[in-house]
């Protein structure tokens, strides 16, 4: 399914290569920072994939957990270590779980100089679209700056896609850890039964 920013974006680049189509086709820097755009939107969107797949992985693990696993409850509370073993597993789950969703949330570049290429500040620096327009064709008319706000977006999604990954990559190692202590739980209450 397509996010409505991924949208935006195809179009806003198809307006931008239709109206340059009776001009000129893009420069070799500029179809290099297109290519760059579009790599990044990728890889975010690869990052977020992850972080929904770890998610479901946990939402399928509690529904088991609650459901097979309950009848044990009292005898777990009895066990000291096998009570630590099976909290430190929920705490490691929680972790990956608020990792999951801190890469999922939107991240927005903050509104400084108005980019007419990025989502947002076209919807919220632009209140008339003749201002809009007007800037757009700005650009288009200068030699160097379509690059420039290209090369922009790919400086905003590079630091979007680094914070994500950076939140996927605790979101997995917590993952792991989780599933380490789960079995550690398991065997713990296999032989406490």
């Amino acid at each position: 399914m397509r996010n409505s920013y991924t949208a935006d974006y195809e179009m806003l680049k198809r307006s931008v290569l239709h109206e340059m189509s009776g001009k000129e086709m893009l420069t070799r820097r500029e179809a290099h920072f297109w290519k760059l755009h579009d790599h990044l939107n990728e890889v975010i969107k690869f990052s977020d994939t992850k972080a929904l797949a770890v998610i479901t992985i946990f939402g399928a693990a509690i529904i088991f957990f609650f459901t097979y696993l309950s009848h044990y409850f009292e005898q777990i509370q009895k066990h000291t270590t096998v009570s630590f073993i099976v909290i430190a597993t929920i705490l490691s789950g929680l972790a990956s779980i608020y990792f999951s969703f801190k890469c999922v949330s939107p991240r927005f570049a903050p509104i400084k100089n108005l980019s007419p290429i990025y989502f947002r500040h076209i919807s919220q620096g632009y209140s008339l679209f003749p201002d809009f327009w007007e800037k757009t064709n700005e650009i288009l008319a200068e030699e160097d700056a379509l690059a420039r706000e290209i090369a922009f977006q790919v400086k905003v999604l590079s630091g979007i896609a680094e914070k994500k990954f950076i939140d996927i990559a605790w979101s997995v190692r917590f993952l792991i850890s989780t599933i380490l202590l789960g079995v550690l739980s398991a065997i713990s209450i296999y032989l406490m039964s």
